[in-house]
């Protein structure tokens, strides 16, 4: 949770992607920070949240890569998913 002091100091948009490993089950497993923006503050509240982030079950068992992308302003934030294109083996 962002605290109304940070919310307020904001000027322009800090925009944040973190790197998801999704399992079967939906549940983020592993997460990586790819675009930190310009506060480590805000930086780590998207990884707080991609951490806790939970996705509908798949019948595919492997694990899923998705990017969320993380866009903090004075007037709220937002947050949202985008499926990552797996690699195919050579």
């Amino acid at each position: 949770m962002v605290s109304r002091s940070a919310q307020a100091s904001i000027r322009g948009h800090i925009k944040i992607a973190v790197r998801v490993s999704v399992d079967g089950a939906g549940n983020v497993t592993d997460a990586l920070l790819v675009v930190p923006g310009s506060s480590r503050y805000f930086a780590r509240q998207a990884m707080d949240a991609a951490v806790k982030w939970k996705f509908a079950p798949s019948e595919d068992r492997n694990a899923h890569k998705r990017l969320l992308q993380f866009e903090f302003t004075r007037a709220g934030n937002t947050a949202h998913a985008v499926p990552l294109p797996s690699r195919s083996a050579p």
